[in-house]
């Protein structure tokens, strides 16, 4: 029988796992790592600082992965509760992952030291790295185009990349300070969505030529900090923010006329590739 799982991770080391199908749940169903304890003589299984990202495997519903400010990656077996590899290659705190839609063993990840890295999970040191400078913010997947993903820093700057090139595609000034959230619709062909700590929402129809920004418009909830797009409505975003009276924002992208004069006749709909070429080493 599937269940409807959560996972949350922090400041502390270990992760929780709430089962979504219990109400009223007290306890997670489960955690992931333990802390060390001489006294116990329990040794220290999972992350050594604060969690800082997770991202769930597609492909294989039991394999998680979480990146830490122990500057590792980590990539969890759910079925035994236990870390299955360990990336330890990263110079600095991994802030973002992200699984491959389509490839089991690809993994993304962006780190404070600046690089996007592109891992083959099937065997621990094989990756492939992509400078943007500062401190990457987000990693994501482009499923319409399976050798390309988007990535963001704390410069504002946003880069386009292809697995298959030892450089971005291209790289623009989408912000002035962070960007925190980064979106690439999976209904609607080239629609990319940020948001950044300077209280802004901008949309861009973006290509492998460029991006080319579409609307923008204020925010309400202060410095933006994160944004998720609706499953089941392509133009409605959530975004999260500082502002204590008003920490979430939903958009309505469909009342814009700029965006509906540029994405209204793109053809939506979720993506039906079924597998997609090995990523090249």
């Amino acid at each position: 029988m599937e269940c409807n799982l959560c996972a949350l991770g922090g400041m502390d080391p270990v992760i929780q796992v709430w089962d979504l199908d219990i109400e009223n749940c007290l306890e997670p169903a489960f955690k992931l790592g333990k802390k060390p304890n001489k006294k116990k003589k329990i040794q220290r299984v999972g992350h050594k600082d604060a969690v800082l990202d997770l991202s769930w495997n597609r492909n294989f519903t039991h394999v998680m992965a979480s990146g830490s400010a122990d500057n590792t990656v980590l990539l969890w077996d759910l079925d035994q509760g236990t870390p299955h590899t360990k990336l330890d290659y990263f110079e600095d705190k991994v802030q973002s992952l992200a699984f491959h839609p389509l490839e089991a063993q690809t993994l993304a990840a962006g780190a404070c030291d600046g690089r996007a890295r592109v891992a083959d999970c099937r065997t621990a040191a094989a990756h492939r790295a992509w400078p943007l400078g500062a401190e990457i913010e987000r990693v994501l997947w482009d499923v319409h185009n399976p050798f390309c993903f988007a990535m963001s820093n704390n410069e504002g700057k946003v880069a386009y990349v292809d697995c298959r090139q030892d450089q971005p595609l291209w790289t623009i000034q989408a912000h002035e300070k962070e960007v925190t959230g980064l979106i690439l619709s999976d209904k609607i062909p080239g629609l990319m969505i940020t948001i950044g700590t300077d209280e802004k929402l901008k949309t861009w129809d973006i290509t492998s030529a460029g991006a080319v920004q579409v609307s923008e418009r204020a925010g309400r909830v202060g410095q933006a900090l994160c944004a998720a797009a609706c499953p089941d409505h392509p133009l409605a975003v959530a975004v999260g923010g500082d502002n204590k009276q008003n920490c979430i924002e939903l958009v309505d992208l469909s009342t814009s006329e700029e965006v509906m004069n540029r994405f209204g006749s793109r053809p939506q709909g979720t993506v039906t590739t079924n597998n997609a070429e090995a990523m090249e080493s």
